[in-house]
């Protein structure tokens, strides 16, 4: 699993190396191993930076600089090659999809094999996907109702002296499993919240999309002979899947925190917010009760909520090239909302 993870990450990288130009933003999106990948790729730039051109052939020694631990970002050998050899920017904005796992990856299996997980785990421990402070705009769709234990959700902590102001951190809770959040299932009314709530945010950044791909009638506009299966339809009632099938029935189910450590250990907000459609999921189904869920809209003063785009709109947005953070409760309520965009996973699991 490891050694097709940092396969993924240097061929991301190697990717960056020949087409950044100065000037450029990066925008890193993943789902599930992908996000694993794309978290992975900004902690790699964070501490080799993109090689310029001219030196492409050092790929190597900044992937050796990055599996080196003990030479941290701001050490003095990663901080010399970056000078050295290499473009300093900025992560623009990253937004990804249910991250799970120490590695990214699911490892499903009885107990007796959690000593095999935690030794490929700690070979592979170097792959940095913590929120550096290089990163402008993180961004984070998680599946409240995913319930299989090997599917535990990777929160991003944010990095102690990061100013508010700088950085913008926002972790939002959607109702579904792991592919309603990401996307796989045929069905898409719920994935396709969480893509318009990440597109969104994309265009608030100044990342720009066709939005008639992400109209209901859209890809058949484009392309007469285009599948109906591409069209966009969120829907707060959409069909929530059950993802506990075959061994995973036998194992128990694990309830995801939801809220819980708003602030790490270190104090700081780790931008935990719920989507207002699974607010209104909740409100509007008697039936629908996560057992997590109720414990954090029981606690109503530290309830935050989100607003989500419901449906896709060519408005344009002013850009944000000096707006993060957001205040709470930017963006639209649900029914009167923007954009949405086509979203190119590097990877993912169902």
């Amino acid at each position: 699993f490891g050694v097709g993870l940092s396969r993924n990450v240097i061929d991301a990288y190697r990717f960056l190396v020949h087409a950044y130009e100065p000037g450029d933003e990066l925008y890193l999106f993943g789902f599930s191993r992908g996000a694993f990948t794309a978290r992975s790729l900004a902690g790699l730039v964070r501490n080799s930076g993109i090689l310029r051109r001219e030196h492409s052939g050092r790929v190597k020694k900044a992937w050796a600089l990055y599996r080196d631990r003990i030479e941290t970002p701001s050490g003095a050998a990663s901080t010399l090659f970056r000078r050295a050899f290499s473009y300093e920017p900025e992560i623009h904005f990253i937004g990804v999809w249910d991250t799970v796992g120490a590695l990214g990856i699911p490892v499903p299996g009885p107990g007796w094999t959690k000593p095999v997980v935690d030794m490929v785990n700690r070979r592979w421990a170097f792959h940095d996907t913590e929120l550096s402070s290089h990163v402008k705009g993180a961004f984070h769709a998680l599946a409240i109702d995913e319930q299989r234990s090997a599917f535990r959700p990777t929160l991003w902590s944010r990095q102690p002296g990061t100013a508010d102001d700088a950085q913008e951190l926002r972790q939002v809770w959607f109702a579904g499993v792991h592919s309603d959040i990401g996307g796989g299932y045929p069905e898409t009314s719920l994935s396709d919240i969480a893509l318009l709530w990440m597109v969104h945010h994309a265009r608030r950044y100044g990342l720009e999309f066709d939005t008639r791909a992400l109209s209901p009638s859209g890809p058949r506009e484009m392309s007469p002979g285009r599948s109906t299966e591409f069209r966009v339809r969120p829907l707060v009632m959409g069909e929530l899947h059950d993802s506990r099938t075959g061994l995973y029935r036998v194992a128990d189910p694990l309830h995801r925190p939801i809220g819980r450590a708003a602030k790490g250990s270190d104090g700081l907000d780790t931008g935990q917010y719920l989507a207002v459609p699974a607010r209104e999921r909740h409100d509007g189904d008697a039936a629908y009760r996560p057992p997590e869920l109720e414990k954090y809209l029981a606690d109503e003063a530290n309830v935050r909520l989100e607003p989500v785009p419901m449906e896709a709109r060519a408005t344009d947005l002013p850009s944000t090239a000096s707006v993060p953070p957001s205040p709470d409760g930017a963006g639209r309520a649900t029914a009167d909302g923007t954009e949405r965009a086509t979203r190119g996973a590097t990877d993912q699991t169902s």
